[in-house]
């Protein structure tokens, strides 16, 4: 994987950048296919301990080369990110170091608060986020993607095979599932800390 940036003036750094059909019918389909072949364990946070079910209530499975090839879905996110990184941030990049994760959201509730995706200062931190829908918008209600651009907040439209990135420390949320099931699938592009 290679990420290209160019070097522009015109950052918006608060801002967010938008596929409407990043994936097709047949790789999601390929995609669940893939999940298909681990189970499912309850979301966790990153710090603290405790019942977190009021915080965030979903499953997961984490998508890496031992279930199959998934160098093609890490290809496609790695050129949506450099076309929206050179767009929008501009950010120092180095890759993508961490196992694709696929989210399950059921209609008991399910949901993710308000939270930012940075985590502790290492020497590679997340920087840009990557969500894939991987449900059609007729599968459930609720379980919209809000994001909270500059000082509003942005509800993402619903569609299947769509993609959007952002920078890892907007603040974000699913708003909870009252019928059916929203999948997703998350990724998140890393670098150097920021100076």
């Amino acid at each position: 994987m290679s990420f290209i940036i160019k070097n522009q003036t015109n950052k918006d750094l608060g801002n967010w950048y938008y596929f409407a059909n990043g994936f097709s019918n047949e790789e999601i389909d390929e995609i669940n296919r893939i999940a298909g072949l681990s189970e499912y364990e309850k979301a966790k946070l990153v710090s603290g301990s405790g019942d977190y079910d009021e915080y965030r209530k979903s499953e997961v499975k984490w998508l890496n080369p031992e279930l199959g090839d998934v160098s093609w879905i890490y290809n496609k996110f790695a050129n949506m990110c450099t076309e929206a990184n050179n767009a929008l941030w501009q950010f120092e990049i180095t890759g993508m170091f961490e196992d694709l994760q696929y989210a399950l959201y059921r209609d008991y509730g399910g949901h993710y608060d308000w939270h930012m995706d940075v985590g502790p200062n290492e020497a590679q931190v997340r920087k840009i986020s990557i969500v894939l829908q991987l449900s059609e918008p007729e599968e459930y209600e609720g379980g919209v993607f809000e994001l909270f651009v500059k000082k509003d907040v942005q509800q993402i439209k619903k569609k299947k095979g769509s993609v959007i990135l952002f920078p890892s420390y907007c603040m974000h949320r699913v708003t909870p599932v009252t019928k059916g099931e929203r999948r997703s699938m998350v990724l998140w592009v890393s670098g150097p800390p920021f100076k």
